[in-house]
């Protein structure tokens, strides 16, 4: 379990009781996941290697602690070693027209309603020889997602940012909610331990 499935979990809470005072349904909701295509012997650096995933997030889920696993089960199934490895060879070496396909489909709202992000910033408070102090992510809002999410961590800190259309409803609400969701998963898990 990471940081990023608690993320996720407070995520699809959140959107699910949006849903809910939005009146608007959200049958089948997945979040697009950019995922690090670095291999392991690379140094951590500014710029990276990218790939988009498609995880569904379970909205109507009720129960904190079972969204968890159900999240967890999703994102570990991205990190298991061959589709890893799968990710790092499609980065290195996909041509440049199924690479430009692939991007418009999974980013397309048929596919994806939402982008969603987490960024562990650097390790003991740096990245190489530069001291990070704080960040401020600005998730991507993708034409026809409902919104883009992001979480920026390092060490006992961390920020999410919400980037949301106005013209979307009660779409301010969506931070509290998610702060809302974490706070019960917090308490649930505190109930189990």
């Amino acid at each position: 379990m990471s940081a990023n499935d608690v993320h996720l979990t407070a995520l699809a809470g959140a959107l699910g009781r949006w849903s809910e005072e939005a009146g608007i349904p959200l049958p089948h909701t997945s979040a697009l996941l950019p995922v690090d295509a670095r291999r392991h012997d690379e140094e951590q650096t500014w710029g990276n290697r990218t790939f988009a995933v498609r995880v569904r997030l379970p909205l109507t889920e009720p129960s904190p602690l079972r969204r968890l696993e159900l999240v967890a089960a999703a994102t570990s199934a991205v990190k298991r070693r061959p589709r890893r490895q799968a990710i790092h060879d499609l980065v290195r070496y996909m041509p440049a027209r199924p690479t430009a396909w692939y991007m418009r489909q999974i980013t397309s709202p048929r596919v994806t309603t939402l982008l969603a992000t987490s960024v562990p910033l650097a390790e003991d408070g740096a990245l190489g020889a530069t001291d990070v102090t704080g960040a401020a992510l600005l998730p991507l809002l993708l034409p026809g997602h409902l919104c883009g999410v992001g979480l920026a961590f390092f060490g006992d800190w961390a920020e999410v940012s919400f980037t949301v259309d106005d013209a979307l409803p009660h779409g301010g609400r969506l931070p509290d909610l998610w702060t809302d969701a974490v706070e019960e998963l917090e308490q649930d898990l505190g109930e189990v331990g």
